[in-house]
């Protein structure tokens, strides 16, 4: 429901499918139904990260993605991070975790 809420807020449609195929992407298919609320800050992470990916943006920003997320949660930005690369899209990523740093193509210290 979030991510339909997120698309006609947008004023853009989206498909319960499309929904779901995001939420598998990022490991949530299995809680479609649950609240957000009852999620760890793990999940709510992923959720954030559904939301940001969800309607294909060209310009993708991240700020720390992967703090509050284990390594399969890690992954799962890793894996959103090389699909945006792969259809086209920019993404600009924030972080102090050298972890992070593999991701990106160029980098800018400040």
């Amino acid at each position: 429901e979030l991510l339909l809420m997120q698309a006609r807020m947008h004023g853009e449609g989206t498909s319960r499918t499309a929904c779901l195929e995001t939420l598998e992407r990022v490991g949530l298919s299995e809680r479609a139904s649950d609240m957000v609320r009852t999620f760890s800050s793990g999940l709510r992470q992923r959720t954030i990260v559904a939301l940001a990916v969800h309607r294909s943006p060209a310009l993708l920003l991240l700020d720390e993605p992967t703090i509050t997320l284990d390594e399969v949660g890690r992954q799962v930005v890793t894996q959103e991070i090389h699909h945006q690369r792969t259809r086209g899209g920019l993404t600009v990523l924030a972080t102090n975790d050298p972890r992070e740093r593999h991701l990106c193509d160029t980098l800018l210290t400040l």
